[in-house]
């Protein structure tokens, strides 16, 4: 009977270091995403972390650990480089006022069908709110709507 508690409390054990050492790959691959940002939670490949402008970025991963999608509450002050070629936040941001809009609220960054890896924003132009779409490695005005 001792042998077999032994043996529990080492595969617990094992399970534990093998789960947190997992979980902490998706906050590596955050902050690579997030520069000078530091995780604040994680939870099953969603990472939240706090960039250095104390704003809020949540990004997420798929189970293989591919960068999902990401999303912020601040356009200005949020911080967010991805990889494989797509534009950063602060490139995409610029793109989207060249067009005369700004950014008032929310963005995200996510990959659909429709729009390949695209950029959302919530936008004001001519006193009227908007939603953009922006592909993420052109910076090109897919789609707009009124919010």
């Amino acid at each position: 009977m001792k042998l077999s508690r032994v043996i529990l409390m080492v595969s617990l054990t094992s399970l534990i270091s093998a789960s947190t050492s997992f979980a902490s790959v998706y906050s590596d691959k955050a902050l690579k995403l997030i520069p000078e940002g530091k995780v604040q939670k994680e939870k099953k490949g969603d990472v939240d972390v706090l960039t250095k402008n104390k704003t809020l970025v949540e990004v997420e991963f798929d189970r293989n650990g591919e960068f999902k999608e990401a999303k912020g509450g601040s356009v200005k002050l949020d911080n967010f480089s991805p990889e494989n070629g797509l534009l950063s936040l602060k490139d995409a941001h610029a793109k989207l006022e060249a067009t005369g809009a700004i950014a008032v609220g929310e963005w995200s960054l996510d990959h659909s069908r429709k729009y390949d890896w695209h950029y959302e924003f919530e936008a004001l132009k001519d006193n009227v709110k908007y939603d953009y779409v922006l592909d993420a490695r052109t910076g090109t005005v897919l789609d707009t709507y009124r919010d």
